[in-house]
Order: C-alpha cells, then sequence, then structure tokens
C-alpha cells in the first residue's frame, strides 16, 4: 500500500476499507490513514516529536486509536482520533500495549507494565478510557508480553500472550476470565 519507505506500525480497519500507519520523517512521526480500494492517503495527526505505538481501529472503524511516547518519556498516553482526521482526544495515561475491544466494542482490553516488582497487568476501561480495574497481574513464574491482547467473541474471556521465566523463556497464552480474573493456559506452553 505504502512505497516511500517511511512507513512502518499499521493497524487495518475491521471492515477492511482503511489502513493506518506511522510516516517517520526528519525525526518526526505522524499518522496516516489510507483506503485500500484506491490510491488516497490523508494525514490525520501530523508530524511530531513523538513514538507511535499500538494502533487500533474502533470496532465501527470511525475512530484510530494510538499510543504516543512524548520527547523521551518512558510512559505513553492512549489517544483517540476521528478515522478522517480531527481532533486527538487523550483516553487515558500509562499504557503498554495495543488495545483490544470487546465483542460489543462498549470496553477495551490493554497490558500496563510494573517496574517494581517486576511484573504487567491485564486491565479492562470503558471505550472512553474511564473505569479502569484491573483483571490480572501476571505471577511471578511468567511475565504477560505487552503486546495486543485479544477478547474472546463471547466477551468471557481475554487472551494474553505470556514469557515463562522459571522453564527458560517457553512463551505460551494465557485465558484470563473478565470477571474472576482466573487464569487458564491454553494449549502446552
Amino acid at each position: 500500500l505504502t512505497s516511500t519507505g517511511d512507513a512502518s506500525m499499521t493497524a487495518i480497519s475491521p471492515d477492511g476499507k482503511y489502513v493506518v500507519h506511522v510516516v517517520r520523517e526528519g525525526g518526526l512521526q505522524s499518522l496516516w490513514i489510507r483506503q485500500t480500494a484506491t490510491t488516497s492517503n490523508v494525514q490525520i495527526v501530523p508530524p511530531a516529536d513523538v513514538r507511535y505505538d499500538g494502533l487500533a481501529f474502533s470496532p465501527d472503524s470511525t475512530y484510530v486509536y494510538y499510543s504516543a511516547y512524548e520527547g523521551a518519556e518512558a510512559f505513553s498516553a492512549l489517544y483517540q482520533v476521528p478515522a478522517l482526521g480531527g481532533a486527538p482526544r487523550k483516553i487515558l495515561d500509562d499504557i503498554d500495549s495495543p488495545v483490544s475491544f470487546s465483542p460489543d466494542g462498549s470496553e477495551f482490553a490493554f497490558l500496563r507494565g510494573v517496574i517494581n516488582p517486576m511484573s504487567a497487568k491485564l486491565m479492562v476501561a470503558r471505550a472512553d478510557g474511564s473505569n479502569q480495574r484491573e483483571i490480572a497481574t501476571s505471577p511471578a513464574s511468567a511475565m504477560f508480553i505487552l503486546e495486543r491482547p485479544s477478547w474472546s467473541p463471547d466477551g468471557a474471556r481475554v487472551a494474553v500472550g505470556f514469557i515463562a521465566l522459571a522453564s527458560g523463556g517457553n512463551r505460551g497464552v494465557e485465558l484470563v476470565d473478565v470477571v474472576s480474573g482466573a487464569t487458564t493456559p491454553l494449549g502446552d506452553s
């Protein structure tokens, strides 16, 4: 879809009509959206001294969610911008993964790293960033991988990758019950 060599970090809309991507130019980054059926390419967030991460579309494809690390900041904030451009709106602070929406689109799951003691928390918030709550914390023997979680189609569980610290770095997937926080391994790790 692009051939400029300066595009990275992409996400495709659920309806398949748009792709959002980061453009790096002159030490600055901006967000662009492109129609998949045409060559139309529009800047939706202007160049800034930031590092973008975690691009995602809302379930109805009307908004783009993204994380931004400003300057040398170690913590990122989650923003929402209309897919066809407009003013970005800060949704929440301290996010370390892309968001994954619940089947009805009313909530999203994300991961938040914890420095001391080193762990990661699986969090859920309403689509507007309110009502943040911790669902589960990675156990001492394994660390949730700070990548996109995945909400089950029935809305009851969230799948999250992990790395087993005690067994030489084996990787696997845990299913986390949204209500109880109970974790169940998916398959063999």
